[in-house]
Parts: structure tokens; sequence; C-alpha cells
């Protein structure tokens, strides 16, 4: 039996380092509007020590000082993967069978529903039922 796990962790920093590869490996991090807060961090931003949602003033420094690239966020360019993102996973299911592309999740206590405007037509699993991955 073949599966798979989709797990789109750092979603808008990896979104715009497809589009740069020379963003991977190197600590970036993706602001909210107007370029207030942490939205997303890569995983070397996070080991830099920027904490998510903290408003940029206040990790200018640590930004600065671990070379820290900053993007300001992009919705649409994120709207428009994550749409590519579950074509992808609705063709390997309709290919491979139902549940065959299964989501990750990490620390959610609370229930959580894909927005009808991007959950797939062929959406097939649960939350209660997804596997509990963890680094």
């Amino acid at each position: 039996m073949a599966f798979a796990v989709v797990d789109c962790d750092n979603f808008y920093v990896s979104c715009e380092r497809v589009f740069a590869p020379r963003l991977r490996g190197r600590p970036v991090v993706v602001l909210s509007n107007n370029d207030g807060c942490v939205i997303s961090r890569s995983q070397e931003a996070k080991r830099a020590g920027v904490r998510m949602g903290v408003p940029l003033f206040e990790v200018r420094a640590l930004v600065e000082a671990h070379g820290v690239e900053v993007f300001s966020s992009n919705y649409e360019l994120y709207g428009d993967i994550s749409g590519r993102v579950m074509e992808a996973v609705d063709r390997i299911n309709r290919l491979m069978g139902r549940d065959t592309v299964r989501c990750a999740r990490v620390g959610f206590a609370h229930a959580w529903r894909a927005r009808c405007g991007r959950r797939s037509p062929h959406y097939t699993t649960d939350w209660r039922e997804l596997l509990t991955v963890a680094a």
C-alpha cells in the first residue's frame, strides 16, 4: 500500500524559497500585513531565536545579527501555491485511492477545519484521524 504525508511546515517561507533557491538553508521570515509581525519562519530562523508573532522591531537586532532574510507577505502567491498543493493531493488521491495522501499535524488541541475555499473536493480526512508527527 502506498501513501504520503503532506506537511507544509513554514509554508510561506517555503513558497518564497520556490522562487529564490538561494534562500535554502538560510534563516528566513515572512511578515504580516504592513510588515508588522513574524508570521512564518524557517527552521534556521527558529534556531536563531526568532519567535512566531513577534513584531519585527522587537527582533530587528537578532535578525541583523543572524543575517535573517525578511520578506513582506504575498498572499496571492501563497494562495496560488496552496491551490497547486491541493490539486496535487487530489490527483494522487484519485489515482491511488481515498486517504492515500494525509496531512500531518503537531500540537493542535482545538478543532481544525479546512477553509471551504481551499478544501479539496476529494477531501478525505478527519482531523481526529490524522497522524501526529514530531521532529
